[in-house]
């Protein structure tokens, strides 16, 4: 009767998980429906069978069940052991090299660093370097949960920590670092006090600098131009946090001229989702601002505290104990993941989870760490990362496309906001627009068919508008300005290409 028992409670148990986790797997509603009803059945069907059985019948049940189970557990162990991955089962497992790309970096002899972003600052702090991950401006809890009306409080950064060592991304097969400046932008130490500024740049990743090395950026190839430059585009930015920028720290720079880089098929969803903070649109009002050029020690402390508390959540996930490891056999953690049946990690790193039915507060904010931690962790990782070809889906492009073109008016009145405040000191906006490499491979795809649209009618006529495709185009092989001709961010050649071109047509 114990063995029934136990049984039982195995079966309740699972029956249980499934209908409080139910809605977070990955599998459709009606597969866990089938899964639970299967469930249900088997265990009144063994019970039923039990309850009607002779002694004889009622033990060959109980070993048949103890057998089935037992293989269970023996199948669980073996692909536990195979698969576990430090930070199982909170953190996805890590990458996959792309087949192609670690064939092309043999055929030229390019080494490819595998470690991930932790591991690179790991290593870093081991020999005393103080080094941090590009901090994520575009994590925007903060912005949307600080009142609107209210001013005091942290400073919302829009940039990295200053003066440290700064990881940002592997696409080329080496990370690439740089040393923050005094702001926490991508730019030589000095370069904010070496006046009159010529160019003040505006933009996001493409702009920020990834993936390529140190005094390989847009702003950097300008300044070997003979330029006087300085950077503030930041990974992840859309067109308010360019606003934001430029409002925050461009009376104390006064370029002559902005330039305003729009990277195609993903600006204009980044301005989606800033227009849902209140406090973030109060940039686009007279007169509003931080006043963050003069808070720097404040926005190195928040980005300090905000980084490490995440860093220490992995190290402590990154640590199993036996008891952690019993436990996830016996809870068939690795046989879950498998077939799906396990609250995805992907939810937990966008922070998509909702809170569990009688959860604490804590463990709440635990999976909000554990988002953070995602990001902290991968983002800004693109070929790298990439195990399968990116296949075109056109009916979510055409969505896409629908779903950006509702954001033209919100970018055209971001611009002619940029436009008036730039004129107080005479700057001047240049709209640059940044093509991908996946318009250069499908480029009848619905999602680039929208660049005229905003060149000819969104963009105000009094901005000067330097398009960067044709020039792509051009040079007959536009793929070869990005890493391993795969797509990803520009290569060092790409960013070159883009600051001769601007700085033939600005001259």
């Amino acid at each position: 009767m114990a063995a029934l028992v136990a049984i039982d409670s195995w079966f309740i148990g699972l029956a249980f998980y499934l209908w409080n986790s139910g809605s977070s797997f990955l599998l459709h509603p009606r597969t866990v429906l089938v899964v639970g009803i299967v469930l249900v059945l088997l265990f009144f069907a063994i019970n039923i069978i039990y309850s009607f059985s002779s002694t004889t019948g009622k033990l060959n049940l109980i070993l048949v069940c103890s057998g089935a189970l037992l293989s269970v557990y023996v199948i669980e162990i073996g692909h536990y052991t195979v698969n576990h991955y430090p930070g199982f089962p909170r953190l996805d497992r890590p990458y996959v090299l792309d087949s192609t790309i670690v064939n092309k970096a043999q055929d030229n002899q390019i080494w490819l660093d595998k470690r991930s972003k932790v591991e690179v600052i790991r290593d870093h702090r081991i020999r005393s370097v103080d080094a941090y991950p590009a901090f994520l401006v575009t994590d925007r809890s903060p912005w949307k949960n600080r009142p609107q009306n209210k001013d005091i409080g942290p400073p919302l950064p829009l940039g990295s920590i200053s003066n440290k060592r700064i990881v940002h991304c592997n696409e080329s097969g080496k990370w690439s670092e740089y040393q923050s400046d005094k702001k926490g932008f991508n730019n030589p130490p000095h370069q904010w006090d070496n006046k009159p500024i010529r160019y003040l740049l505006l933009g996001d990743s493409f702009v920020h600098g990834a993936c390529v090395d140190e005094g390989q950026d847009i702003a950097s190839q300008l300044r070997l131009i003979g330029y006087n430059s300085v950077n503030i585009g930041q990974r992840g930015n859309g067109p308010l946090l360019n606003l934001a920028g430029l409002k925050e720290y461009g009376p104390y720079l006064r370029p002559k001229e902005i330039l305003w880089f729009y990277t195609e098929n993903n600006d204009l969803y980044n301005l989606k989702s800033e227009l849902e903070s209140s406090y973030l649109k109060r940039y686009l009002t007279k007169g509003f601002s931080q006043n963050l050029y003069e808070r720097q020690d404040e926005i190195d402390d928040f980005i300090t505290e905000y980084t490490f508390k995440h860093y220490k959540v992995s190290e402590a996930h990154l640590q199993l104990s036996l008891f952690q490891h019993l436990k996830y056999i016996a809870t068939l953690r690795s046989l879950r993941k498998r077939f799906r049946l396990e609250v995805p990690s992907h939810a937990a790193r966008q922070g998509e989870l909702k809170r569990p039915s009688g959860a604490s507060d804590s463990s709440t904010s635990e999976f909000k760490i554990l988002g953070a931690l995602k990001l902290l962790e991968q983002m800004g990782n693109s070929n790298l990362d990439r195990s399968k070809p990116e296949i075109p889906n056109y009916d979510a492009d055409q969505q896409k496309y629908s779903a950006q073109v509702g954001q033209y008016n919100h970018l055209e009145e971001i611009l002619v906001e940029a436009s008036k405040f730039s004129e107080q000191w005479g700057g001047q906006v240049v709209f640059i627009y940044l093509p991908k490499a996946r318009r250069f491979k499908d480029p009848m795809n619905p999602v680039f068919l929208q660049r005229s649209e905003i060149l000819d009618s969104v963009v105000p006529s009094s901005i000067k508008i330097i398009d960067m495709t044709k020039v792509f185009e051009s040079s007959g092989d536009p793929i070869q300005y990005f890493p391993f001709r795969q797509g990803g961010h520009y290569n060092d050649e790409g960013y070159k290409l883009i600051a001769k071109h601007i700085a033939s047509l600005l001259e």
